[in-house]
C-alpha cells in the first residue's frame, strides 16, 4: 500500500493547503484503499492504480 503525492503538487503547495487537502479527502483515501494498491493525489484528483 502507497499513497503518492503528484511532484507538481508537493513542490507548489504550502504544509498548510497540503494538510487542508488530505483532510478534506481522508475519508475517499481510506476507502480507496480497500481496492488499490496505490493512491495518488493532486489539487484535482485522487488516482488509484490496481
Amino acid at each position: 500500500m502507497k499513497f503518492l503525492v503528484d511532484e507538481q503538487l508537493s513542490g507548489n503547495i504550502s504544509n498548510s493547503d497540503l494538510l487542508a487537502l488530505f483532510q478534506s479527502n481522508l475519508h475517499q483515501i481510506l476507502q480507496l484503499f480497500h481496492n488499490a494498491d496505490v493512491v495518488e493525489m493532486n489539487r484535482q484528483n485522487l488516482l488509484i492504480r490496481l
